[in-house]
């Protein structure tokens, strides 16, 4: 039955005809108007990261002017894969933080910042959810994990206060920023309890990223088995960068009950 199956002339196969064409009916070559509407979605998604791009380099200059970011600090972005189009309002978005205290509106967007506060963050019309913050005040202090998993929670939480606000589905994705941590001690302790290693973890440069691998769905966020995933991706990328070996399960087992907690709470 197999052989028979084989040996079948390819027409009786239309799917394998179309993409390979027959002795009869050889491939036909795409059509203009196809060529260009893939040429047209290919600069979209170009256009979408240079508008993405933009969008940043606009907020970090405002945070700049308004707080003092020379010292160690931790970024976090949430964003739509193709940021291509509005997908909320300016005046939704502030409808959401109305009742906080020093919360702006800016063209496009809402931010939120205090000149005495750590704290910045900004959400704009494009579903950009951008959240800054110190992570320590003095040279001497080490960072703990908790402020990585503390400001991943922060971003998490505005995103999803503007994503449910959205009619839109969209794919997210989540990326992490260091800045200023070039020989910077991470503590040792996680979670009240100290961990053992047989050196200081340090980090040995000044910029560290992260991101997700994968993109997750603007509802995913709202699902606690997602976050469990998003927050350990991105903690063990940034304890990484301290030279902690994230392959030791004592360790993970350490932070992944920070994380819980935190979700939990």
């Amino acid at each position: 039955m197999g052989e028979k199956l084989f040996f079948q002339p390819l027409a009786r196969f239309p799917n394998l005809a179309t993409v390979f064409g027959s002795v009869t009916q050889p491939y036909k070559k795409p059509e203009l108007s196809q060529l260009d509407r893939i040429e047209h979605l290919f600069k979209r998604r170009q256009d979408t990261q240079i508008v993405a791009q933009q969008t940043l380099d606009r907020i970090e200059k405002r945070m700049g002017q308004v707080c003092n970011m020379n010292v160690p600090t931790m970024t976090l972005i949430a964003r739509p894969v193709f940021a291509y189009r509005p997908v909320i309002s300016p005046t939704a978005i502030f409808d959401l933080y109305h009742t906080h205290a020093y919360i702006k509106r800016v063209p496009g967007r809402v931010c939120h910042f205090h000149e005495l506060s750590d704290d910045y963050f900004e959400l704009n019309e494009y579903g950009i959810v951008y959240y800054a913050t110190r992570l320590c005040e003095n040279e001497d202090e080490p960072i703990g994990v908790h402020n990585f998993i503390n400001g991943i929670d922060k971003l998490l939480g505005h995103a999803r206060k503007l994503y449910n606000a959205c009619e839109a589905l969209v794919n997210v994705e989540v990326i992490v920023k260091l800045e200023n941590v070039f020989q910077k001690k991470l503590s040792r302790v996680f979670n009240s309890d100290p961990i053992s290693l047989p050196h200081v973890p340090v980090c040995y440069t000044s910029e560290v990223f992260a991101s997700t691998s994968n993109a997750y769905s603007s509802r995913d966020l709202n699902d606690p088995e997602h976050q469990k995933i998003i927050f350990e991706e991105l903690t063990t990328q940034l304890l990484w960068a301290f030279n902690i070996p994230t392959d030791n399960e004592n360790i993970m087992r350490r932070v992944r009950k920070v994380i819980e907690y935190r979700i939990s709470e």
